[in-house]
Parts: C-alpha cells; sequence; structure tokens
C-alpha cells in the first residue's frame, strides 16, 4: 500500500451545531482527495487544549506521510475545493485581521521570549490554518518542546513565536485557501473563528459565498471592512439600466456610506438588456441578484441628503444584510472617501496623438437618447464653441479630443478645425478613460462625462466647463445638479461678451464677524484611538496662556463628553477638507490643532507663530515611487509639484502635526489659488508663500516619554503606548469646565 500524500489533522470537542456542519465538510474534501483524517479530542491534562498540536506534529514525524496539513474545527470546507498544494517547508495563514496584532504581538514576544529582530518583521499569522513537510516539522517539533508556553490569545501568540524562533521557511497560504467569514469573500477554507459561529454560517450561506468558487484573479464582490468593524453588510442594487457613469456613481457612495460605517459592502446587478455592468475594467465583479429586501430605493435626483437617510436606515435596521437602491449623483454623496474613489476608479494614462507644445483638453459630447428627451436635451452646438472658447482665453495651445456617441455629427461640426481630433467609436470606459487623461474637460450634463472630467481634474487640477444648467425644469429632477461649485458653466446660447458664466472655487462662507483669533480642531471621530482630543484640549486649557479665545472642533461627529455653550463649540464638518475651508474662516487669526497635538508648557500665540520646519525637502523628492494608498503623501508630492511649476525650488518640509498659525486672508488667499482636495497639505502650500520666522524644528517637539524640555507632544497610533498615556493623564489630570466627568481612564 502506497504511503499517502497528505495527512490532515484537526481538533474536535463538544457538540454545537456548527461544528457538525464543519466537520462533514471536512470529511467530505478528505475522502474526495484520499486524505488520511485524523481527528483528536480535547485532552483535559493540557493547559488549553491546542496545545495537542504537539502531539499531532510527533504522530506526522514517526508516520510515513510527506505532508500535513492541520485544520481548526471552525473551518467550512468548499465543496469544491480542489487537492491542497503540498508545502514546500511550512505554509502558514496570514490574513490583515491577524496583522492589526502585529504591534501587540512584537511587544509581547519581546517582553517574554527577549529580543529578536526577527520580531519586527514579522507578519501576526492564524494558527488555525498550517502545513508542512516532514523536515521542517522536526524542526518546529524540537523548537515547540524549548520553547517555555505562556497562554495568550490562547495558543496563537506562543505558536507564532515557535515558528519564528525555529527559523524555518514560511511560506504565506494564500486567501484563496484561508478567508475569515467577515471577508465575505468566497474561500476554499471558510474560517468561522469568533462567538457566533452558527450565526457566521448562516449568513454566508444566506449570501451565497459558501456556494461561490474562489478566483486566483483580483476580481472583487465585496469590499470587506476594517477589523474590529461593525456586523452590517452594505448591499448596493443598482438602478436597472444604468449605464457606466451612474454605476460609479452609485458604487462610489455606497462604498463611502459602507466606510463611514465601518461595514462590508457589497453588491448586486438585476440583468438587463439595455445596459451591461462595467465595472469589471476597475476589478469589480458582477453579482447575482439575491432575495434581499430593500430599505431604502429612491429613483430619480441624487443628493448628499440621500446618503444621510441611507446611513440612517443601515444603522436602525435589525438586519445584518441592508440593501439600498439610490441614484447618488452628487460628489458630495462620496466626498469623505474622495482619495479612495481616485485610486479605485483609477484607469492608465492614454498616450494622446496630439501636435507638439499643445494641450490636450477632452470634450465629451453626449446625443443618442437625449436628443430626444425633454429635460436632458441640454447641451447646444452653441455651448461647445462658446466652451473652446472660454478654455482657448485661459489654455496655451489646446487641443481638442472629442468623445461622443455620435462620432460622425461630431465629425461634421468639428471637423474643419486643425485644433480638434475626433476620436473613433470607443467603449464606455475607453472614452472615460481618454477624457481622464485630458487636461482639462468640456463635457455634457451627463454623469459618464462627469466622472471622465472629475479623474481627469484629480489627475492634472485643470478646468471643467459644463453647461450653464445640468436638466430643464421639472419636478421629478427638481433643484438636482451634480456640478461641483468650483467648475465653470457656460452658457448655451449664443456667444456675447456676457455669455460666461462666472466660475466658482471652493471657498470659505463668509463669516460678518470673524473673531480676531480662535484655536480649531478639524477631528475625524471615528480615527480615535484613545482620548486624544479631550486631553489636547485639557493642554490648551492648562498651558495656553489666551485663556479667551474661542475653540472649535470642526468634526465628524459631536465628542459624547463635550458639554456645549462655553468656550468650546462643535461645528460639524463631513471632511477634511470641509472643516479646513470653514476653519480658516473663523478668526482673523487661527492656531490649527491637531488631537495628537499636546502642549506641555505654557505657550503663547508668539510660540506658535514660528514657522517649524522639520528639513529640506530633498532634490530628488519628486521623483521617488510613492507608496500605494498612501493618499497623503500622494497629495503632498502634487503640492510639491505645482509649487515647483510656480518657481518655488526651495522647499521645505512642514509637519501637519505641529500648531500653526494661519491668518484668515492669507489662507482664504491659498484656498482660492488651489482649491481644497481631502488630503490637500495646507501647511506646505501656506508656508511656501507666507512664512515669519522660519526655523528648524530642534527639540520644541516630543513624540514620546521622556518629554524633556519640548514645547509640544506629537505622537502617532503606533507610538501611543501604556506609559505614554499614563505619562500624559499625570500631566493633566484637571477636567476643564467644558468636560463632562466620566469614567473614562483607559
Amino acid at each position: 500500500m502506497s504511503k499517502p500524500k497528505l495527512e490532515v489533522h484537526t481538533l474536535r470537542f463538544g457538540d454545537a451545531p456548527w461544528l457538525t456542519e464543519c466537520a462533514e465538510t471536512l470529511t467530505r474534501w478528505c475522502n474526495t482527495h484520499g486524505y488520511e483524517l485524523i481527528v483528536w479530542g480535547n485532552d483535559p491534562k493540557l493547559k488549553t487544549p491546542k496545545l495537542i498540536q504537539k502531539k499531532m506534529l510527533d504522530f506526522f514525524v514517526k508516520g510515513d506521510s510527506a505532508h500535513m496539513l492541520y485544520v481548526d474545527a471552525d473551518v467550512f470546507v468548499h465543496p469544491d475545493a480542489p487537492a491542497f498544494p503540498a508545502p514546500d517547508g511550512f505554509t502558514f495563514a496570514t490574513d490583515r485581521w491577524h496583522q492589526r496584532h502585529n504591534d501587540e504581538f512584537r511587544e509581547w514576544a519581546t517582553k517574554n521570549y527577549g529580543e529578536n529582530p526577527k520580531y519586527a518583521e514579522w507578519d501576526y499569522s492564524n494558527a488555525g490554518v498550517w502545513a508542512t513537510y516532514k523536515e521542517s516539522a522536526r524542526v518546529f517539533l524540537n523548537t515547540m518542546r524549548r520553547t517555555r508556553f505562556i497562554e495568550h490569545f490562547q495558543e496563537q501568540h506562543w505558536f507564532n513565536v515557535c515558528v519564528i524562533e525555529s527559523g524555518i521557511a514560511v511560506t504565506p497560504l494564500h486567501s484563496a485557501w484561508n478567508r475569515y467569514y467577515r471577508e465575505l469573500e468566497p474561500s476554499y477554507f471558510l474560517h468561522l473563528w469568533g462567538e457566533e459561529k452558527m450565526d457566521a454560517l448562516a449568513l454566508c450561506k444566506r449570501l451565497g459565498i459558501t456556494d461561490q468558487v474562489p478566483s486566483p484573479k483580483l476580481i472583487h464582490s465585496v469590499m470587506a471592512p476594517e477589523p474590529e468593524s461593525s456586523e452590517k453588510i452594505v448591499e448596493l442594487e443598482f438602478i436597472q439600466n444604468c449605464g457606466l457613469g451612474n454605476q460609479m456613481f452609485e458604487w462610489a457612495t455606497a462604498y463611502s456610506i459602507s466606510r463611514t460605517l465601518n461595514a462590508a459592502f457589497r453588491w448586486t446587478w438585476r440583468p438587463s438588456s439595455l445596459r451591461e455592468f462595467e465595472l469589471g475594467v476597475f476589478g469589480f465583479g458582477e453579482s447575482p441578484l439575491r432575495d434581499e429586501p430593500l430599505i431604502m430605493s429612491k429613483l430619480g435626483q441624487g443628493n448628499r441628503r440621500l446618503v444621510d437617510i441611507a446611513k440612517k436606515r443601515i444603522t436602525e435596521h435589525t438586519d445584518a444584510v441592508c440593501r439600498i437602491a439610490c441614484p447618488f449623483q452628487d460628489e458630495q454623496c462620496f466626498i469623505d472617501h474622495a482619495d479612495d474613489i481616485e485610486q479605485m476608479f483609477d484607469l492608465p494614462e492614454v498616450q494622446l496623438d496630439r501636435p507638439e507644445g499643445t494641450t490636450p483638453v477632452g470634450v465629451q459630447v453626449r446625443r443618442g437618447d437625449y436628443l430626444k428627451h425633454s429635460k436632458l436635451n441640454v447641451t447646444t452646438p452653441d455651448y461647445f464653441t462658446n466652451a473652446m472658447r472660454w478654455i482657448s482665453e485661459r489654455v496655451e495651445k489646446p487641443h481638442f479630443f472629442v468623445v461622443s456617441d455620435d462620432a460622425a455629427w461630431c465629425q461634421s461640426f468639428f471637423g474643419y478645425r486643425d485644433d480638434v481630433t475626433v476620436m473613433p467609436p470607443q467603449t464606455s470606459a475607453e472614452g472615460i478613460q481618454t477624457l481622464a487623461s485630458c487636461h482639462h474637460a468640456i463635457i455634457s450634463n451627463s454623469t459618464f462625462g462627469w466622472w471622465g472630467a472629475w479623474l481627469g481634474e484629480r489627475r492634472y487640477k485643470g478646468y471643467v466647463v459644463t453647461p450653464e444648467v445640468w436638466h430643464h425644469g421639472g419636478t421629478s429632477y427638481g433643484q438636482w445638479e451634480p456640478i461641483p461649485k468650483r467648475w465653470n458653466r457656460v452658457s448655451i446660447k449664443p456667444y456675447r461678451k456676457q455669455a460666461v458664466v462666472a466660475p466658482s472655487v471652493i471657498v470659505a462662507p463668509k463669516v460678518m464677524n470673524p473673531d480676531k483669533r480662535a484655536i480649531v480642531y478639524p477631528w475625524k471621530a471615528n480615527a480615535e484611538r484613545w482620548h486624544e482630543l479631550r486631553y489636547s484640549l485639557r493642554s490648551i486649557d492648562k498651558f495656553f496662556q489666551d485663556r479667551d479665545c474661542p475653540i472649535y472642533i470642526m468634526g465628524t461627529a459631536k465628542p459624547s463628553w463635550l458639554i456645549e455653550g462655553g468656550r468650546v463649540k462643535y461645528i460639524g464638518a463631513y471632511t477634511y477638507a470641509e472643516a479646513l475651508t470653514k476653519g480658516v474662516a473663523l478668526a482673523e487669526q487661527v492656531l490649527w490643532m491637531n488631537d495628537d497635538i499636546t502642549l506641555l508648557r505654557d505657550t503663547t500665540w508668539e510660540d506658535c507663530e514660528k514657522t517649524l520646519y522639520l528639513k529640506d525637502v530633498p532634490a530628488d523628492f519628486l521623483t521617488r515611487p510613492v507608496p500605494v494608498g498612501n493618499t497623503w503623501r500622494e497629495g503632498v508630492v502634487r503640492m510639491l509639484g505645482i509649487l515647483a511649476k510656480e518657481g518655488i525650488t526651495d522647499q521645505k518640509v512642514f509637519s501637519t502635526h505641529t500648531p500653526y498659525v494661519f491668518r484668515r486672508v492669507l489662507a482664504l488667499e491659498i484656498l482660492r489659488k488651489y482649491g481644497a482636495w481631502e488630503k490637500f497639505p495646507m501647511e506646505l502650500a501656506y508656508f511656501h508663500h507666507h512664512h515669519a520666522n522660519l526655523t528648524l524644528l530642534t527639540n520644541e517637539r516630543a513624540t514620546g516619554v521622556p518629554f524633556r524640555e519640548a514645547q509640544f507632544l506629537n505622537y502617532a497610533d503606533r507610538t501611543l503606548t501604556e506609559s505614554l498615556k499614563r505619562a500624559v493623564m499625570e500631566l493633566l489630570p484637571e477636567t476643564p469646565r467644558w468636560e463632562m466627568l466620566l469614567n473614562y481612564a483607559r
């Protein structure tokens, strides 16, 4: 009899219903592939049940199988799971849900087992699924025997230490073979760890996850939530027959809602004879419609008000799955996560064939079904003539690339011009890609053109021109129009000198009687990890010498401990851009603070008016690759690039997390000049134009304990240790007048 290629070990005890279901799937899979399944029971002599893994390894090492696989009892095996890939060494399941333990694990391991540089490089892994071959098993088993067991997170911390200390080669297990059920993506091994395993399994079955075959391609049908998230699932049902532009609006907004609520996000597409699901170009898969009730359904206009309604209904809904179907056609619907959306909808730049020295300008002409639509037949030939004239007055040597669903008409209308190229018929995705590759844009009243212009504007910060009205009047459309205020409206009527409607930009609202001085905190409530804002405000109360100036919290939620009516006031601000544009207008001088800044000694306005900088910007900084997903770094690179083009080459690194003073008039001048995007580095733009008493940062700032003679403390999540918390609490024990007395010490 030939020796088995792989033996499978598992640990089972108890009679929970989930255990029976999972056990049946593992047994069936082993039988299908001829694997020997060895089931171990609970040994009451062991400190924790899973220490029996040492006996499993010993059994394997002494036996004649070539490979061993361990599978937790709470793993549901897909009915079509293939043969397990034989490990060449040691294979370990890792995922972002477990990697959230990285910092805590590294501190724990160092404390209990001593210094090891490999701890700092290790990605914490799930000891619930792992595999090995003979030689690695021997080395690993010997390491387990000589490594003192310390229980933490059951046996998993110790297990990770043993893997590191053994020195064996470790290969991460592909996620198609092991996923946590809350990722809501199919997997051959669906892991149900947590308290309510039966509910988790029922939810996965209800959503069809247990029946879907995992794909090796990066095609998503779900966006998993962050760890420590809510149990809600935001499920978007696309409005039937919507095109690519509307699909992008609906997807972007539902994604933003899910991230705001820290919930999982799924989407579902109702089959259509008129339209196709077109988001596949961005790596998003088409998910079939399932029988879930809609908790919100809306047709027609879409605006931010619908987002607020949707969030309220999702929060109040008692079921886990919250399905919504709404148009959401407005930038404000997803502005909270605009940087994420830009990255997810990114398409490679098209190299457009244009005369040397010219600037590409995209022109989107929507005709087709609009020509017979009483409300949407807005754009006229005069509009495009006016818009191209408007661009030509502001852009040097423009060359217009026309994207249209009626290329023949465009050729007849624009063909006589040598500064126009009419693009051949393109798919929707190709058309948006062309528009997004142009430095400026002229669009019709179309969500398709809107997205091409928006993506191009994010990339090049150019002009966007739109018709002066988005639709003709009518009750079904109301006052809805998705034109951002910074875009430029142009008349659809024959050209006259007054034909151009004055452009507008993002600026703060007028303040009739701004304060002379004020302190302003932008605050994202769900990003707080401790009591950062509370203690920062305590430091203002104790150390800032101006005891009378008002303090404003520009936040996404009112702090639960804030007593209103006194010196500290709360103003709602959904985004950082909104907090910035409103906040700098609140006083003639604004001390711009952050919740991770804590004053450490007596501080005056004069102290904060020093323009502190960290260092000079390296000469090659703009040529360095930007880390993927680092939207703040992308914003810094974008701003420094703009400044360099303006001739400002002596560039400094100004830190966001430094108490800086902005003057209202100068700050609004900067915002009018550059606009304000979500990760806008105000300090870079402001102080490269307006700085006084420029000073290299030396000992003014502390980043941890001891504080020494520092003026202020600035810390990051990774440096917010227990010792630092204690030091801050000991420094600032007094409760200010604006703070409710609560038991919150940790």
